[in-house]
């Protein structure tokens, strides 16, 4: 055991005397209850090796941070020495308009990001997320995914290239800089949805997209959910220049007709968007299509309940598209959640500000598992995390987990018990 006063001495040393803090500072960073011992905020890729390679050698733990808007999701650490931020690493390394590649730095915000490339008229194909401080390496780390996904896919689909510091302090990279590559292990999406557990992300190089010349969002009300998830499927059937679709029930959109809100983003060329907006229209049928300043309000009630505080559980539950319908009717029948889902996806979150906690996810357990599909509880009251894995039934693919745990981090050094089956 590494004594008080010798952790941060050491980390200063390491890292530099502001750069490294104890006591009232540490609260920020925890975790489920845990406060570390040390917080400590390295400024070079070769800063996070030397905490990283000293935790590792003293058998101290060490949880990774961004901005924090995604720490709440994950099981209880097992035990939590040093909080790692990553919030200095900003920046862009390498940017090549003419290749749609860009690499920056691991704490760079994701806002920040979109505006540089902005200027050049692409995007990094994500977002937005509820938070604006919300860093890249945060969403890579996490496999965050947001309504976008309908047209851009996951992080792992547009993640091409990384440097990644293991536990023992070494600095590797997988991946490259060009959108081909094809020699060697594809490690980016091994890290990637690994929550730090494997690593510490400091950089990243992404295949852009081009920013649609023009985007548009539409709004309608529907009484049932099978019809709304049924337009939704056709509009994508139809090819329709569509960047998302938004579900969201009467709980969460305080809709005063109709059941729920479908939220449709276009975007393309305006001749696309004019197009598509007179297919919307005419496949209507007895949907009520709401006005611009509803349709925008209403796809900001995910943001707004994914930030609440009076929000006390919150579910992601993954299913087949064709059996969302299903779900959601299941979840509005009894259970009476704000309800935010992705018809074309397959992906229902579930928020509710009031109940037995616990009570409800034995509900919900065993109404997800008659349809199949898999179930992350993103929030929960500490005390009920401490009895449940908040992933639900470890995958049969977990021997295999659990092997490369102790390949890529033998002591246990980084995050441990956050992840599945509690790696």
């Amino acid at each position: 055991m590494v004594k008080e006063v010798s952790l941060i001495g050491e980390l200063q040393s390491i890292a530099g005397a502001g750069l490294a803090e104890e006591g009232p500072a540490c609260t920020a960073f925890a975790v489920d209850g845990l406060t570390p011992r040390a917080v400590v905020r390295p400024s070079t890729y070769q800063g996070v090796a030397e905490v990283l390679r000293y935790g590792n050698t003293n058998r101290l733990t060490v949880i990774s941070w961004g901005a924090g808007s995604m720490m709440q999701t994950g099981n209880r650490p097992s035990k939590y020495d040093i909080a790692l931020s990553v919030a200095g690493l900003t920046g862009i390394v390498e940017y090549e308009p003419a290749d749609l590649t860009v690499t920056c730095r691991a704490g760079e915000p994701l806002v920040a990001l979109q505006e540089q490339l902005r200027r050049s008229r692409q995007m990094l194909p994500s977002g937005p997320f509820a938070s604006r401080e919300a860093t890249v390496g945060g969403i890579v780390a996490t496999a965050g995914a947001s309504a976008s996904r309908h047209a851009y896919g996951t992080p792992r689909d547009f993640t091409i290239g990384m440097q990644v510091v293991t536990a023992d302090g070494r600095i590797t990279r997988t991946g490259g800089k060009v959108v081909k590559n094809v020699a060697g292990y594809d490690l980016c999406k091994l890290y990637t949805g690994s929550r730090g557990t494997l690593g510490v992300i400091v950089e990243l190089t992404f295949k852009l997209a081009p920013q649609p010349r023009h985007e548009q969002r539409e709004a309608l009300a529907f009484d049932d959910a099978a019809t709304a998830c049924a337009f939704a499927r056709e509009l994508e059937r139809q090819g329709m220049s569509v960047k998302a679709f938004t579900l969201l029930n009467r709980a969460a959109t305080g809709l005063p007709r109709g059941g729920y809100v479908l939220a449709v983003d276009l975007a393309g060329t305006q001749a696309a968007v004019n197009r598509c907006w007179e297919t919307l229209s005419t496949l209507a049928g007895a949907a009520q299509q709401l006005s611009e300043a509803e349709a925008e309000r209403y796809a900001g009630a995910e943001a707004e309940l994914q930030t609440a505080a009076s929000v006390t559980l919150e579910c992601e539950i993954t299913v087949l598209p064709s059996d969302l319908p299903v779900l959601i009717e299941r979840l509005g029948e009894t259970l009476e959640p704000g309800i935010v889902a992705y018809p074309t996806i397959g992906l229902a979150r579930a928020f509710w500000t009031a109940g037995d906690a616990e009570a409800i996810l034995t509900d919900l357990t065993a109404a997800f598992r008659k349809i199949g599909g898999s179930m992350l509880v993103r929030r929960c009251p500490p005390s009920l995390k401490s009895r449940i894995d908040v992933f639900g039934e470890v995958p049969p693919s977990f021997p295999l987990m659990q092997r490369l745990k102790r390949e890529f981090d033998p002591n246990g050094t980084l995050s441990p018990g956050r992840f599945v089956g509690r790696l």
